[in-house]
Formats: C-alpha cells, structure tokens, sequence
C-alpha cells in the first residue's frame, strides 16, 4: 500500500436553522421519459460540470452534500429577485446568512429543470472558490425528481428518470433523504476489533474530498464501545468551510478494522474526526466505482468496479493559512518532535511551494496524492529548516 498524505482544502457543507422544504424543492422537470449523460471535468478533486441559463454556459461545481448556489457575478447578470434570506451554518459550525433567489431555468444538457432555487454568495471573492472559476453549485435539491449516476472513471453525470434504464449491477439500499435540501443519507456498516457491529448513517458528500470522516459525535460513540483498532490525536484545524477555518483544537485519526456500504467491505479504513454533527462519505468514493443515487425511489447503488486497495494513513495533513502552505495534523509521534501545527512549508520535491500563488497551492493535493515518496522541508515555530522524507 502507498502512503498518502492530505491537503485539507475545501469541504463544502450546508446546513440550515430555518427553511421550508415546500420552498427550497428542486426545479419543475418537463421531460417525462429521458436518460441525459452530461461530461464533467476534475478540477483540483472537484466535480465541474457546463449548466447552460438563458443559452449561456456556466461552470458549476457538483456537490451532493450542498443545496443550489448561485455567484453574486451571476446574480447581477440574470437580475433575478431575492425570495428570502435564511441563516446557513457551514461544516464548521460557522454561521452567516445567505439570500436565497429562483432560477427560471438550469440546463445540464439537453435537459432542464425549471423555477429551482439557489442561494447566492459571492465566489468570485472567495479567497478559495475563485481558484475554480465556478458560478455555482449543483446541489442535492436539485435532483430530488430524478435518479443520478456519477462515474468518475468515464467523467460522466447521467440524469434519469428510471434507475432500470441505469442497468446497475449491484443491489440497490436504503437512501434517505433528509433536512430542508433533501441530502442523501446511506447506512455504513462497521466493524470493530472485537467483532462487535455498528452501523451509522452519513452523508454522500461528493463535494468533500476523502473517503469517510467520522464526525466528533459518532466518535465518541464507537470509542466508547471499543471500535477502533488504532486512535491518534493531533491539535489543528482541519478542513476550510464557506465561512472560513475552524477553531484550533484536537482531532483523531482513527483505523476502523472493517468498514462496508452494501456488498463492498473496505478493511483496516483510516478515517478522521470533524467538528461537523454528521459523518460523510466523500468523493474518494468514487475511485473505487460508481454511485448512483435514485432520489425518486430513495435507493443508493454502489458498482464496485474493482478490487478495493486502500493507501497508508497519512502521517501529516496540510492546509492554507494567509497564503501558505502550513502543517496542519501530525499524526506521527516521532514527527511532532521536528514539526507542528502551523509550521511553514517551504519546498515539496523541487516545487518552491513558499513563492506559490494561492491557487497553485490548491493543486498540490494531486502532486501529494499521486506521490508513493516525497520530501519537504519546513521553517518550523522555532524558525529552523527541518527537511523531512516521507
């Protein structure tokens, strides 16, 4: 197995105080009797998919653990009215309010949704989001009357009105549908190093970078019946919400001995603990096979395409802090006594990370991520250089 590392960029999560379901519903579909297949690039680990308004082609980013969002840029353009306004909480618990307008039309292909709703924020001054160039998000709502199917391998969106004209190979599970944007909730199965058995539901959160984050609350849960194979602690911060970072404080690494959605068995998992209430599945997901995600008959099909290898826990994570690449989690003892949260990293091979513009520094997620050995050097608090191999 290869090691792995993480750069915790972007995780984006929405969640509401106050809304109305009748209100916030996916748009009106005329198609009665369709199967669109629509091509998506991978930009920086995100799902970016062309969404025509009005005739005019827009980048919007896949995102199945947010409701529709729309730019302020996009906003001026369409001249569109504010319905409401609603206080939205971010993955990190951080609240701010967000006006809300309707969408006459959003096209994905030759197919239409009418009269949807999106909130609106500004993305384009986003100190992260404007690395994506995006002017949206397509999120769960959207897809409330339809079926879906996201193929990494291909680099397709398929939107349907029956999951049989998807032909899936696997057998379908329950798939729940909760709160105000209707996300999609499966049931993982896990099993701890006694052979005891749990089960949780989590979020399938294709705008999260990761294979499964354990939220602080299931943790304790499963911690306290002696689930967990290995647990390491480590102070930082962790992923960046739409709000910004959160506070500094201590988080785990885990390793879950087995680990299964439907058929698919994943063992010895390393997983990570947030300060979000709900755990979820992310994109990383999706390396290991399809999903597809039928919202009218509230089933969840996973077509596992491959032998299931799993990479090394990371020993250190990483993430942005005032333009620079800083550490984040140490999750290696030995390590915490040459680096630490915040110290500055300076190099990754021969990339010279310090002279780096932001949104270079998002792509070297993929540099890390495709590296089975690299090395860096990092001006640690104590203004040393300290170089390190991984």
């Amino acid at each position: 197995m290869t090691r792995q590392s993480r750069l915790i960029i972007l995780f984006f999560i929405f969640s509401y105080s106050i809304f109305s379901q009748e209100l916030f519903r996916g748009g009106e579909i005329k198609e009665k009797n369709y199967l669109e297949i629509i091509d998506f690039e991978l930009v920086n680990n995100k799902i970016i998919v062309p969404a025509q308004i009005n005739g005019k082609t827009y980048n919007f980013l896949l995102d199945t653990g947010a409701p529709n969002a729309i730019s302020e840029r996009l906003f001026e353009e369409l001249k569109t009215e504010i319905i409401t306004k609603i206080p939205i909480k971010d993955a990190n618990e951080r609240i701010d309010t967000m006006r809300v307008t309707s969408l006459p039309n959003l096209g994905l292909g030759n197919f239409t949704f009418e009269n949807s709703v999106a909130l609106v924020t500004d993305m384009h001054n986003h100190e992260f989001l404007q690395c994506f160039d995006i002017d949206g998000f397509i999120g769960s709502n959207l897809f409330v009357n339809t079926v879906v199917k996201i193929s990494l391998t291909e680099k397709k969106l398929y939107i349907t009105d029956a999951v049989k004209k998807l032909k899936p190979s696997s057998k379908g599970i329950k798939l729940q549908l909760i709160g105000h944007q209707f996300s999609p909730y499966v049931k993982v199965n896990i099993k701890g190093k006694n052979n005891q058995k749990g089960t949780e539901a989590v979020l399938i959160d294709t705008g999260m970078d990761g294979l499964y984050d354990i939220s602080n609350r299931a943790f304790n849960i499963f911690k306290e019946g002696n689930f967990f194979s290995k647990i390491l602690p480590s102070e930082g911060t962790g992923g960046i919400g739409m709000f910004g970072s959160a506070e500094k404080g201590v988080q785990y690494q885990i390793t879950i001995p087995e680990f299964s959605i439907g058929k698919a068995v994943f063992i010895e998992i390393s997983s990570y603990t947030m300060n979000d209430r709900n755990s979820r599945i992310g994109l990383d997901l999706l390396q290991y096979g399809d999903i597809i995600l039928d919202f009218k008959k509230e089933k969840f099909y996973f077509e596992n395409t491959s032998e299931i290898q799993l990479k090394q826990p990371s020993k250190v994570d990483y993430t942005l802090k005032d333009g620079s690449l800083v550490i984040d989690f140490v999750w290696d003892e030995q390590l915490k006594n040459q680096i630490q949260h915040g110290d500055k990293v300076l190099r990754i091979d021969n990339l010279n990370v310090k002279d780096m513009e932001l949104c270079e520094l998002l792509g070297l997620k993929q540099y890390i991520k495709s590296k089975n050995t690299y090395e860096i050097e990092v001006l640690n608090n104590d203004n040393q250089l300290v170089t390190i191999q991984f």
